[in-house]
């Protein structure tokens, strides 16, 4: 991409032709378990927040620029007010870099913002997409500069943060893991490594999580 190499997992055919995104797995094998595994690294270091040692971690992959990521920025909500004592939510960045030319500046800012003051960084994530229809391409560094600076943060890590090949290597690594095991699509939501529909209004995911929050 633009933005540098997106690396894929998966497997090759003999004549190097045909590419198989992803794994292959046995019948009957812990899928959940293999995939919490896969993304352990990105979302170790992911936005998150709720209950330090969680017997509930739900995933968000989103994108800053989707629509349908806007709608549904509010479903984890009630689900932390009810059971953040056992549920943690990750906020997986997955920019859609092909139809959303500022997502993956969103998500560089939005790290960089999550470095220095993790708390504000959730004020961060409702301002985008209350500005989202907005926004573009053009404008995107300039408002999130000012929204870095708004909320006193040191300016010159900030700067640092966000021209960091590191933070965008990780990034990219994560948009290629996402892919890789087979989230092609924002959002997507994860409960304890099991895709789940989120339904209408978030309604089906919160019936999902309070199920295993009761166990």
């Amino acid at each position: 991409t633009e933005r540098g190499r997106v690396p894929l997992q998966g497997l090759v055919d003999p004549d190097g032709k045909i590419f198989f995104m992803g794994d292959v797995r046995a019948a009957g094998s812990d899928t959940a378990t293999t995939r919490l595994k896969a993304f352990e690294s990105i979302v170790a270091g992911a936005p998150s927040r709720g209950a330090e040692k969680p017997e509930i971690t739900v995933v968000e992959f989103s994108d800053f620029q989707c629509p349908s990521c806007k709608y549904a920025a509010g479903y984890l909500d009630p689900i932390l007010e009810k059971h953040g004592h056992q549920v943690r939510y990750v906020r997986y960045d997955l920019p859609l870099m092909g139809a959303h030319p500022w997502a993956f500046a969103a998500a560089l800012a939005g790290r960089a913002i999550y470095r220095q003051k993790p708390d504000v960084f959730w004020q961060y994530k409702k301002h985008v997409y209350e500005n989202q229809d907005k926004l573009t391409a053009f404008t995107f560094d300039d408002f999130a500069r000012a929204f870095a600076q708004d909320h006193e943060l040191n300016m010159e890590r900030y700067d640092a943060d966000v021209s960091s090949p590191a933070i965008r290597d990780e990034l990219l690594k994560g948009v290629g893991l996402a892919f890789s095991n087979e989230v092609r699509a924002t959002p997507t939501f994860m409960v304890n490594g099991v895709f789940v529909d989120a339904g209408d209004k978030g309604a089906a995911l919160e019936s999902y999580v309070a199920g295993l929050a009761k166990k």
